[in-house]
């Protein structure tokens, strides 16, 4: 299922698969064709760090959806966002849309909620 406060819910034009094992994280989304469009593979750090407030909670009230200029309330829990989060490394990121290679000349740090 897909959503957007344009278009609402319906379905999506893709397959997603995630791998999330004790030491993987791997996203991949196919078209309904089957041909790639994001393959996201990466490996699970040991270390876990908390996530500041003002990143995880405070910025994510009020949103918006690509260029729609009308803002909308995003609900949540505070408790359920707020937790430990698991560093990602070893990442390689393909995707159809943007360059190949997003991450080499960036630095970013991806992280996954702990479950």
């Amino acid at each position: 299922m897909s959503w957007d406060p344009i278009n609402g819910i319906h379905n999506a034009n893709c397959n997603i698969k995630n791998i999330n094992t004790n030491s993987k994280y791997n996203v991949i989304i196919n078209y309904k064709n089957g041909k790639n469009i994001f393959n996201f593979v990466s490996n699970k750090s040991k270390i876990k760090k908390s996530v500041l407030t003002d990143f995880s909670i405070e910025h994510n009230y009020i949103c918006y959806f690509i260029n729609y200029k009308k803002d909308y309330n995003l609900l949540f829990s505070e408790k359920q966002i707020n937790k430990m989060v698991i560093l990602l490394k070893d990442i390689n990121l393909y995707n159809c849309i943007y360059i190949k290679n997003i991450l080499k000349n960036w630095n970013i740090v991806l992280f996954i909620h702990t479950r």
